[in-house]
């Protein structure tokens, strides 16, 4: 799934969404697409490790902060969470 075209182009899907809607706020963005995609509101230490993921595409990794989103979508929509039914 992780390498999946469908699965790639829901995250790009997603992260336009959350430019559009959220703006540009790291915080805010990865705590509306953790709230939007497991339908419970984040805590707040995982909102703290989306930041930081996006902080570290960015600065260790050169990533834009564009594609640093698309790269935390697809990440979310890999979550167990996401993917098992309890």
């Amino acid at each position: 799934m992780l390498n999946g075209e469908f699965l790639n182009q829901q995250a790009a899907i997603l992260a336009d969404y959350l430019r559009q809607h959220v703006g540009r706020s790291p915080r805010e963005c990865v705590t509306t697409a953790l709230w939007q995609v497991l339908q419970r509101p984040p805590g707040n230490d995982e909102v703290d490790r989306g930041v930081h993921l996006l902080e570290t595409l960015q600065h260790d990794h050169q990533v834009d902060a564009d594609q640093a989103l698309d790269y935390f979508c697809l990440m979310v929509l890999n979550l167990n969470e996401f993917i098992y039914l309890d």
